[in-house]
């Protein structure tokens, strides 16, 4: 005998299967879901905001190349030397790490019995800065140093306009736990492209002076958002050499934005004197 299904049946059956869609139309419309232009939020986490946040100002790190001249018993010898920069200023005044652009002798600080460091010396010159877009190099010249902070400024001779540069006004605060972020830009051989790199506040010293331990990368810090926390730079060699040292070889000083902005309007004081 055969059973007729009652009225209406045949319409709820094809009702079910649409409301309860087959394994395969599911993991279908999953994965239109996953690989829909747009749809792959970031995960919890995730640094892609922030990355491209500082990303922005890649602009205002620029390229450096000097002249870096040795002289040890009566001769002298020359190599090219490359270094990063930040531009500061729309006018053309960069900072940089003092220790990158004004370098020691190699045997400064080989010990006290050592009889060549004090008869060698080296000299840094021929500073020449190349913005991002442009293939020429322009020449730039030291404006002084500040050996105590670990930093230099340099300015452009002839920076042809204004220029894209970091606001050192725009503050962040800093506090142990904090991710920090820097800029930086390969190598020609790589195109000379900005990266993003980032790494934590450690602590907080305040001897020799008031400043931050961290871990890699070296330049100025900027928070998540993009404004400036300071600028990150190697411990000084006298710092090295002291007895407790090897709690701390391995930490970087985060210089606060505060002690780097005033420090950076002197250079610029004294750079605009020189007009």
């Amino acid at each position: 005998m055969i059973s007729v299904p009652p009225r209406g049946h045949a319409g709820a059956c094809v009702r079910a299967r649409r409301a309860f869609p087959s394994p395969l139309r599911t993991v279908a419309l999953v994965l239109a879901a996953l690989f829909a232009p747009g749809a792959q939020a970031e995960a919890p986490g995730s640094l892609r905001k922030a990355y491209a946040t500082v990303h922005k100002q890649a602009d205002a790190i620029v390229s450096l190349r000097y002249v870096m001249t040795m002289s040890a018993f009566g001769q002298e010898s020359r190599q090219e030397m490359r270094a990063l920069g930040v531009l500061v200023s729309d006018d053309g005044l960069i900072l940089a790490a003092d220790a990158q652009v004004n370098p020691d002798p190699p045997d400064r600080g080989a010990g006290n019995d050592s009889e060549a460091a004090p008869k060698m010396s080296v000299k840094t010159n021929e500073f020449k800065t190349q913005l991002p877009g442009r293939d020429e190099w322009l020449s730039a010249t030291m404006i002084t140093r500040d050996a105590g902070l670990g930093m230099a400024w340099l300015r452009l001779d002839e920076p042809g306009g204004a220029i894209a540069h970091v606001d050192l006004a725009r503050k962040a605060d800093v506090a142990p736990g904090d991710a920090y972020f820097v800029l930086g830009r390969t190598g020609a051989d790589l195109g000379r492209v900005p990266i993003v790199a980032h790494g934590f506040v450690w602590g907080e010293v305040q001897v020799p002076r008031r400043a931050f331990l961290v871990g890699y990368p070296q330049g100025m810090a900027f928070a998540a958002d993009g404004r400036i926390m300071g600028f990150v730079i190697p411990q000084s060699r006298g710092e090295l050499r002291n007895t407790d040292a090897a709690d701390r070889t391995n930490a970087l000083l985060l210089i606060p934005v505060e002690k780097v902005a005033s420090a950076t309007r002197r250079a610029l004081e004294l750079s605009r004197s020189r007009e």
